[in-house]
C-alpha cells in the first residue's frame, strides 16, 4: 500500500499520488492515485495508455520508481527504471483528464526517485 512509500505527493484536491505494488504482473509497481474523499484507488497500468512497442522497445520501462503530480499543469509525473539498464531511467508526463494520455517521455542517465519543483 501507499504507507510503504518513502515519498508521497498530494495534489490540491488532497489526492495521493504513489507507486502501488502489484502481484503477478509484469511490473512490480505501477502508478496509482488514492482519493481519500471517495475512498477510491485508481490504478494506471502502462498497457492502458502505452503501446507494446513503446513499453518494450521505445521507452524500455522496467519498474515504476516514483509518482508525482504537477498541479499547475494537471500532469502526473511517473519515474521509471529501464528494463535493460538498472542505472538508467526515464520520466513520463501523463495527462489524466479526460482520459489518461502520454504527453511525452524524457530519457535520463539516472533513475528518478523523487522530483522537487516549484
Amino acid at each position: 500500500m501507499f504507507y510503504n512509500d518513502k515519498f508521497s505527493c498530494f495534489d490540491s484536491q488532497g489526492r495521493l499520488f504513489y507507486k502501488k505494488p502489484v502481484e503477478e504482473e509484469v511490473y512490480s509497481n505501477i502508478p496509482a492515485i488514492y482519493d481519500f474523499s471517495k475512498n477510491l484507488t485508481i490504478l494506471y497500468f502502462y498497457e492502458n495508455f502505452l503501446t507494446a512497442s513503446q513499453l518494450e522497445f521505445e521507452y524500455k520501462i522496467g519498474d515504476t520508481t516514483m509518482v508525482s503530480y504537477d498541479d499547475t499543469n494537471s500532469i502526473m509525473l511517473v519515474g521509471y527504471r529501464k528494463i535493460d539498464d538498472s542505472n538508467k531511467g526515464g520520466l513520463l508526463r501523463i495527462q489524466l483528464e479526460p482520459v489518461p494520455e502520454l504527453l511525452d517521455n524524457l530519457d535520463l542517465d539516472a533513475v528518478p526517485y523523487h522530483i522537487f519543483y516549484q
